[in-house]
């Protein structure tokens, strides 16, 4: 059962190692990827954005923490040590990119997966590609299956050991 409290219909089995699988949450419903329970940062300074994302993460199965700029997403993401962490490119007290690259200087978050959100131009996401190298980018406006689907294979590619 997805977080929110709704009821899920399965509509696909499991194919990948971290148990997903397709459903629709009767309670908002979206279609929605379900995986293993995972930890998942987000900041944004958009509260809209932040809060639309919440609802689909918690109906996929995940424990969301939200912030609202870049100095709190370092902060959360030191305490938390999330599995994914998405971020906008501009913020207040600390751009994305600033948030990123101070992440890589510490051993422990180095490695965390950061998916961008931006509504910055395809040479910005270029440069932004260059300069931080994320595990991706989704331009604004985007595809809640596309975000959720990234996020799992993120998840995928960098399991955390426990």
């Amino acid at each position: 059962m997805p977080l929110c409290g709704g009821r899920v219909k399965v509509r696909q089995r499991p194919q990948r190692s971290i148990g997903e699988w397709r459903c629709v949450c009767s309670r908002y419903g979206v279609e929605c990827v379900m995986a293993k329970m995972s930890t998942i940062l987000i900041a944004d300074d958009d509260r809209g954005m932040v809060e639309a994302i919440t609802i689909r993460l918690h109906a996929a199965g995940h424990h969301v923490v939200s912030c609202m700029d870049g100095e709190d997403a370092l902060s959360l993401a030191r305490g938390i040590r999330p599995d994914v962490i998405v971020l906008d490119v501009n913020m207040p007290a600390g751009s994305g990119q600033d948030v990123h690259e101070q992440l890589q200087m510490f051993g422990e978050l180095g490695d965390t997966p950061v998916v961008y959100i931006t509504g910055a131009s395809r040479d910005e996401i270029d440069q932004l590609k260059t300069r931080v190298n994320p595990f991706a980018v989704l331009r604004k406006p985007f595809d809640a299956m596309e975000l959720l689907e990234t996020i799992a294979d993120a998840i995928e590619a960098f399991p955390q050991i426990i």
